[in-house]
């Protein structure tokens, strides 16, 4: 059995972490950093506590108060790693994650290429709201989901 934690965000969890999409040299320290400083940006660490390998960063964006985007950023590892990083995100997604933050919407656009992010969020209980045409950098489909207190 892995010994995962969801824990807060620290520099050194980016030291063990081999995201899954490239990324350029120093772009993902450099978005966090800029982002640390703001109220807009929670940021959280999927990690091994036996190997302190990070699995997954997560981050929650402030939207609007009460409200907040949920960005996953995966690791090459994370596949290994599926089932305990979802009972991880489910029991935050259900209950500290709002508790904490103050927070009574979650939300979530997955492009709609990607059929295992989709699946996902509807396992971690987020409603399918709609289509997304041509969003964001990748100018591809997304699917909104969203998650209601």
């Amino acid at each position: 059995m892995t010994d995962l934690v969801l824990a807060p965000f620290e520099e050194e969890h980016l030291a063990n972490f081999d995201p899954k999409d490239p990324y350029p040299p120093g772009a993902l320290r450099e978005a966090i950093q800029s982002s640390l400083g703001t109220h807009r940006f929670i940021f959280l660490t999927i990690m091994n506590r036996t190997t302190h390998e990070t699995l997954a960063l997560c981050s929650l964006f402030l939207l609007a108060e009460g409200t907040a985007e949920v960005i996953l950023i995966p690791s090459k590892k994370f596949k290994d790693y599926k089932l305990g990083v979802f009972k991880i995100l489910h029991s935050a997604m259900d209950g500290w994650v709002q508790k904490e933050f103050q927070l009574h919407r979650l939300q979530m656009s997955i492009s709609t290429a990607w059929g295992g992010g989709i699946k996902w969020a509807r396992l971690l209980g987020f409603k399918f709201e709609g289509i997304m045409r041509g969003y964001g950098t990748d100018k591809q489909d997304h699917a909104l989901f969203a998650k209601v207190v």
